[in-house]
């Protein structure tokens, strides 16, 4: 059992006249080496070892086990400040952080990779049920949420496109039963105080239920709802049963028990999206 640094370095391409390299520790350097030649990992050096199979040239510097640590460290830095190419993914000792350490420069392609890497891609659905068994009871912190909402200001990757039928009809089947909490009600309720909906706004909402009728089961369920519910007009004098009538004066409408002299005239007029027509 040989303890110390061994460097692997892979003869069978060249960049920049020098050759990739790999540099480890470990307190028993040859059951490590066999360990990267025989387990299949996601890093380089495997990646490079599964492609090329040989002509990997194997040096190891014996170093007492209480210096291996920042010997390791030593000999990565002093690599790439030489200009050689490593496989390591850290600066050596412990391991820990792989990004941070990278340049702007360097996050910024790591970035651009991932996100060309993923286009086109789909889960399959054994990866999507693996990801929603692990995903529930996680709680999203605050800070975390506000980051994924800054990150969505001026996304524009949805404009113009809209769900498919079968995509509308999973994504409402999911929604089925799910309320929201009473927390989630009242930041609804928060965020919607002081809101004005602008004219254009309206008439967008007024065209798109144009024409629209609620099927049995919704009556059923909006009847039930109600059950037990304070009528909103309790308490208020008919005052259609009072002789009450509609007039208009060719802008907008008014309700009188008492008769209206000119411009006022019998009846209502009809609705006209986005205009106010009662005073």
């Amino acid at each position: 059992m040989q303890s110390g640094i061994y460097i692997i370095t892979n003869r069978n391409i060249q960049s920049s006249s020098y050759n990739w390299k790999y540099i480890g520790k470990s307190i028993n350097c040859e059951n490590r080496i066999k360990n990267h030649f025989s387990r299949k990992t996601n890093s380089y050096l495997n990646y490079a070892i599964q492609k090329y199979k040989t002509n990997f040239e194997i040096n190891i510097i014996q170093i007492e086990e209480p210096y291996l640590n920042e010997f390791e460290q030593f000999c990565i830095a002093e690599f790439k400040e030489s200009g050689y190419n490593l496989y390591n993914r850290t600066l050596g000792g412990d391991g820990g952080d792989t990004y941070s350490l990278k340049s702007d420069k360097e996050k910024q392609i790591i970035s651009q990779k991932l996100s060309v890497s993923g286009l086109g891609r789909k889960h399959s659905i054994s990866s999507k049920r693996k990801m929603s068994i692990k995903a529930k009871g996680r709680i999203i912190s605050e800070e975390h949420k506000e980051q994924v909402s800054k990150a969505q200001l001026g996304n524009k990757n949805r404009l113009g496109k809209t769900h498919s039928t079968v995509t509308r009809y999973l994504i409402s089947q999911n929604r089925k039963g799910k309320k929201h909490s009473e927390v989630s009600k009242e930041k609804i309720r928060i965020a919607n105080v002081g809101k004005v909906l602008s004219e254009e706004h309206k008439q967008k909402i007024s065209i798109a239920n144009t024409g629209k009728k609620h099927s049995e089961e919704t009556k059923k369920k909006l009847s039930e709802n109600m059950i037990g519910q304070e009528a909103w007009n309790k308490g208020i004098p008919n005052i259609h049963a009072q002789g009450a009538k509609w007039y208009n004066n060719g802008e907008i409408c008014r309700f009188s028990k008492e008769p209206l002299d000119f411009p006022w005239v019998l009846g209502r007029l009809k609705f006209q999206a986005g205009k106010t027509l009662l005073a």
